[in-house]
């Protein structure tokens, strides 16, 4: 990846909102902060606001301040993007899960286990400042036309050891306001945030 080839012969020429140049010789092996710019919303103006908290002891460490859901009818494809904000310095294992599940049978129909959102990979929510409105994005899933979109947050030690099925490891949702109605389920652990019937 990028670390092994800053790590060898390759320096960073530019970067910034998410794009990189390397150039063999280039001396500078930091990326700068500009280069994160791709995570951060200045201005968000959601499609669904909202705010939901996810609780640490009893106390709200994260906050979603709403979603965009967009379909693309040519590739018959859902990206969702959603915006962030810490409400104090964040630990290490922190997880964010959205996901899409159909509603007949409670299953799982596609989450960020396999096609992680790029944002986190690159700024994981313990690199979060408290100032600034993080955004992430799912890439395109073909999930069909009927389902829901549920979202949680997991600890874990780690954030490959997070585990969605522990509920214990889930962080508790406080809902302060929201546009869409929002449903909490299996302890208040994670979140029904929209139901989508042919929705375009």
């Amino acid at each position: 990846g990028v670390e092994n080839l800053l790590a060898g012969d390759y320096g960073v020429e530019r970067a910034e909102d998410g794009w990189l140049l390397l150039r063999r010789g280039a001396a500078d092996k930091v990326l700068p902060d500009e280069f994160y710019d791709f995570a951060r919303a200045v201005e968000p103006r959601p499609q669904h606001a909202m705010r939901l908290q996810f609780l640490q002891n009893k106390e709200p460490v994260l906050e979603c301040l709403g979603f965009d859901l967009e379909y693309n009818a040519r590739e018959n494809t859902y990206e969702w993007t959603l915006y962030w904000r810490a409400l104090q310095p964040l630990p290490p294992g922190l997880r964010l899960y959205p996901f899409y599940v159909d509603d007949a049978t409670g299953q799982i129909l596609e989450d960020t286990t396999l096609r992680p959102m790029i944002a986190t990979v690159w700024v994981p929510p313990e690199q979060w400042q408290t100032s600034e409105i993080m955004v992430t994005r799912t890439l395109p899933w073909q999930v069909g036309s009927t389902f829901s979109l549920g979202l949680g947050v997991v600890q874990g030690a780690d954030w490959q050891s997070a585990d969605w099925q522990a509920v214990d490891q889930r962080l508790p949702i406080r809902v302060e306001s929201s546009d869409p109605v929002v449903r909490l389920l299996e302890g208040d652990t994670w979140a029904r945030l929209l139901h989508v019937d042919g929705y375009e």
